[in-house]
């Protein structure tokens, strides 16, 4: 990175955000954890829809966060894999978490509670995704985060499982796919405003 590029990232970062102690969570705990490593599984990834944002499973996402068939199911995917996550572990999630559809409402929430790490502070190196964070997609032509995932193995080169998008391993973003697949991710892939939830349950 060059001064300039430095620079440009410290100006869209965090000014308080120095180090892992002004972060509410140094590591996902482990019910997001949990949550990564299921969403891994076989009869996980083989999910795929039967219509426009429908079929049997992709419809029982929608349902955990009171949706109906029909409606996009990227944030819906993630919260009942973290709810999914809890119930096996004997846990509770705090019912301060959005059971929500919306990944604008889901990521205002982390980034109200502190939880969200922005991408220009990734890129400055403050932190590093880590299995079990919530990464959260920017699109500029809609001015918002549109699309979510689940982050499955860490480092600067990420990889995610994700729902309602597409095939190919390595393809760009796509928030209106058929099914859940895993995908090979970088910071780039964010957006110039995206970032990642570290939830610390």
């Amino acid at each position: 990175m060059n001064k300039v590029q430095e620079i440009f990232w410290k100006i869209l970062s965090t000014d308080k955000f120095n180090d892992f102690s002004a972060m509410a969570a140094s590591r996902p705990g482990e019910i997001s954890v949990k949550a990564a490593k299921d969403a891994t599984a076989k009869e996980v990834l083989s999910v795929r829809e039967d219509g426009s944002n429908r079929g049997t499973f992709v419809e029982v996402y929608l349902k955990a966060v009171g949706l109906g068939a029909g409606n996009p199911w990227c944030m819906a995917f993630v919260v009942l894999r973290l709810i999914k996550a809890a119930h096996s572990l004997n846990k509770f999630i705090p019912n301060e978490m959005p059971r929500t559809g919306s990944t604008v409402v889901f990521s205002n929430w982390g980034k109200k509670k502190s939880f969200f790490i922005k991408r220009a502070d990734l890129e400055l190196g403050r932190a590093t995704p880590m299995e079990g964070d919530i990464v959260f997609y920017f699109f500029p032509l809609k001015g918002r985060i549109a699309h979510t995932g689940i982050v499955v193995k860490g480092g600067k080169n990420f990889e995610t499982v994700e729902g309602n998008t597409s095939g190919g391993i390595r393809d760009l973003v796509d928030r209106e796919g058929q099914g859940v697949y895993r995908k090979e991710r970088d910071f780039k892939s964010l957006g110039l405003l995206g970032g990642i939830v570290r939830l610390p349950y």
